[in-house]
């Protein structure tokens, strides 16, 4: 929990170009004394993908008549605006994320 909660700490920077402390190698006593210190490990290249290629909601709203043909061809909404979205904003294979 601490180790998803400092990866989207540092993701959260990263979006914001906030520049990434250094780890800290060594505390000093005034540092760590009455805490409790506990080394944690993340990867954010990993968190960065994982959010960056997260599904989300997003609602559209379509006129009456298209939503039933659409409904009547079973079309896949999601996967139909996603091809949409990166055909007109003309994403390559190798920008996709």
């Amino acid at each position: 929990m601490a180790a998803e909660a400092v990866s989207l700490h540092v993701y959260s920077m990263e979006c914001d170009n906030e520049k990434i402390p250094t780890p800290s190698v060594n505390l000093s006593k005034e540092d760590t004394e009455g805490n409790v210190v506990m080394p944690i490990t993340i990867h954010p290249d990993l968190f960065r993908m994982k959010k960056d290629n997260e599904r989300i909601k997003t609602n559209i709203t379509l006129p009456a008549w298209l939503k039933r043909i659409a409904e009547e061809q079973k079309v896949n909404y999601s996967r139909l605006l996603e091809t949409a979205l990166i055909d007109y904003l003309q994403i390559p294979v190798s920008g996709r994320r």
